[in-house]
């Protein structure tokens, strides 16, 4: 193995090279007057790409952008066609993230142009930019928005292994990110079917046959309107505060603060564990089992329903698992108790994140900057509730649903976890594929 300032070590049979070097030339473009019409044509002309196409863009190849500009525009300003095959990698703000263009296409001043051709596989250049795109934060200085310039992109070290296993690694990788694509669609395409499902069971509900309702237009006599809209005849339309037990928000100012967090203890819940999916462990922040006693009212447990005080959008609800220890909930959390003999809490939860939920939060936030909702806010949502046995019929359906879901998230996140792990041993030389490649000779000697 050969010693390297950059990369540490890789194989002897490797060489680092500058995407200088690598790419024909590296170049960035600029963006025409604004508004002219002589240089902005959304019918005809060549894409024009900035930033924002480059994030909306799924996988490598970048196919279209928002804006159009005229040949004038390229006579008369900075801006400059590139051909296809064109790598652009963003240099300010989201920076480091690379796409290559399927089509002719200028871009502005905030991306850099790599043109072919390249002195390596162009798919394995791609994944090497989306490895590094971390190493390009050591550029970007201590400015309010991340850059990086055109030196620091012409001098970056890349290495590469012999052009065979080059393209082997790209085929490696490209097969995986069309798993993680396929499944990121089909999470997509559940999602969409999830949603139309529970907008039905929890504005139709399921009957005692086990069977959705027929629509109120089909059913009128089914149905009898309330503040929410029409619901079943039989159920009722309550303000949250009636299906609570209690309910609080966590503790303010001095009572917790950063001080008091440790590495382990008693779980503190933040908003960004509450998610409409369901409760996700991302803080990792803990008080001593001591401070938890004395902020024992703003105690959170399993079956407690929270609700998120603040973010976009305000109230997000989700249901605090079996799996999680007790823990406190911080101020911009709202905890409530149910009360077991009117409703499940994971209702309340669905409930609280319906379309009729939504829309009473938005009229109660509109307006301002940052949406935020109070204790009594929340105190006064009213939901739909039907008897506990067809809470229960409905939670039936909606659970299998998310566990459809959840598989595939977790099947998703797993791919996730091995193209990091692929990426950090097959570009570094960590592993090789050159047995794979030899074996594959051999077999076809």
């Amino acid at each position: 193995m050969s010693d390297r300032a950059v990369y540490g070590t890789f194989p002897d049979d490797w060489t680092c090279t500058s995407l200088d070097a690598i790419a024909s030339a590296v170049t960035s473009g600029g963006t025409p007057r604004s508004g002219d019409p002589r240089y902005y044509d959304p019918h005809s002309g060549y894409p024009f790409a900035k930033i924002e196409d480059l994030t909306r863009s799924d996988g490598h190849q970048l196919e279209d952008a928002e804006l159009r500009v005229t040949a004038a525009a390229l006579r008369e300003s900075a801006a400059k066609l590139y051909p296809v095959g064109t790598i652009l990698l963003s240099m300010y703000g989201t920076i480091g993230l690379a796409k290559q263009c399927a089509a002719e296409m200028a871009g502005n001043q905030a991306l850099s142009a790599l043109l072919p051709p390249f002195q390596c596989d162009p798919q394995y250049l791609l994944h090497h930019l989306d490895y590094v795109r971390d190493h390009w934060l050591r550029y970007s200085g201590q400015t309010t928005q991340a850059n990086i310039n055109g030196r620091a992109v012409k001098t970056h070290l890349v290495p590469l292994p012999p052009g065979r296993e080059q393209r082997q690694i790209a085929h490696i990788l490209d097969t995986l990110d069309t798993q993680i694509r396929r499944t990121e669609e089909l999470i997509g395409k559940l999602e969409q079917i999830k949603q139309g499902l529970l907008t039905d069971l929890l504005t139709r509900g399921i009957d005692e046959n086990g069977q959705l309702r027929p629509p109120p237009d089909q059913a009128p006599h089914l149905y009898k309107d309330s503040p929410l809209g029409f619901v079943p005849e039989r159920w009722r339309v309550v303000p949250l505060e009636e299906l609570a037990t209690s309910s609080v928000i966590g503790p303010f100012g001095s009572d917790l603060v950063a001080d008091d967090y440790r590495a382990e203890g008693v779980p503190v819940v933040f908003v960004r564990d509450a998610k409409v999916s369901g409760f996700q462990w991302n803080s990792d922040v803990y008080i001593t089992p001591q401070k938890a006693i004395a902020l024992k009212a703003h105690e959170v447990r399993h079956g407690d329903v929270i609700l998120t005080k603040m973010g976009l959008p305000p109230c997000v609800a989700c249901v605090y698992p079996n799996w999680m220890p007790r823990g406190v909930v911080t101020a911009d959390i709202i905890r409530i108790r149910v009360d077991a003999e009117r409703a499940q809490p994971q209702w309340v939860a669905e409930q609280a994140n319906a379309e009729q939920v939504r829309r009473q939060v938005a009229a109660i936030t509109g307006g301002v900057t940052r949406p935020k909702v109070t204790l009594r806010d929340v105190r006064n949502l009213v939901l739909a509730l039907p008897d506990v046995e067809e809470q229960n019929r409905i939670l039936v359906v909606v659970g299998q649903s998310n566990a459809r879901l959840g598989a595939e998230r977790r099947q998703l996140q797993g791919l996730l976890n091995l193209k990091a792990g692929l990426m950090n041993d097959l570009l570094t030389g960590r592993v090789r594929v050159t047995p794979l490649l030899d074996k594959a000779e051999q077999a076809a000697s």
